[in-house]
């Protein structure tokens, strides 16, 4: 659905959470980077999700070209 797409932090945090949520918490990075480290050892290694700093996070077309095949 958003191939190719940079999603913000906002919009993952509305959809996940509440419209409640605190943007400044702590807890959204953590629990991205907890998924990060889980993805890269099911996928060897590899970044699967990458961060645009300022803009938001999108999944790494090389994997997503990879999982196509």
């Amino acid at each position: 659905m958003n191939k190719d797409r940079i999603v913000s932090a906002e919009d993952l945090i509305e959809h996940v959470w509440d419209n409640e949520a605190d943007l400044f918490s702590n807890s959204f990075k953590v629990h991205i980077n907890s998924l990060k480290k889980k993805l890269a050892a099911y996928c060897g290694d590899k970044e699967l999700i990458k961060n645009i700093r300022g803009l938001g996070y999108f999944i790494a077309q090389e994997y997503a070209d990879e999982s196509a095949e």
